[in-house]
């Protein structure tokens, strides 16, 4: 994942309410409304929320085939494995360079006589 994507994701995940959104829909897919109540906001102030989820990669919708004005969201299973994998790629880089570093503070040259 490049970093524009990461960017785009973490910064949608950084807001409280749109990090509680994931969380619910995490246990389920949720209508639009359901999902403004749960996070006591207007449902046009959801909309935007969910907007910016969509944008980021993190969320789709689908219309209820029994009532084509409500929209269902469910978590875009490729917007999280990428915001993973982005973690795990940084989680890697991160520990190449711990390793490097002990490797260097524990190298024979750098003891003192006597160790």
């Amino acid at each position: 994942m490049d970093n524009q994507g990461a960017t785009g994701r973490f910064a949608a995940l950084a807001d409280p309410v749109r990090l509680a959104t994931v969380e619910v829909l995490s246990r389920g897919p949720c209508s639009a409304g359901e999902l403004a109540r749960h996070a006591s906001v207007s449902p046009s102030v959801m909309s935007r929320h969910l907007r910016t989820l969509q944008e980021a990669g993190l969320v789709t919708d689908s219309r209820d085939p029994h009532d084509a004005r409500r929209r269902v969201f469910t978590l875009r299973d490729e917007g999280l494995v990428a915001a993973r994998a982005w973690m795990d790629q940084v989680q890697a880089q991160w520990n190449e360079q711990l390793a490097a570093f002990r490797a260097h503070v524990e190298a024979p040259s750098r003891r003192r006589p006597g160790q």
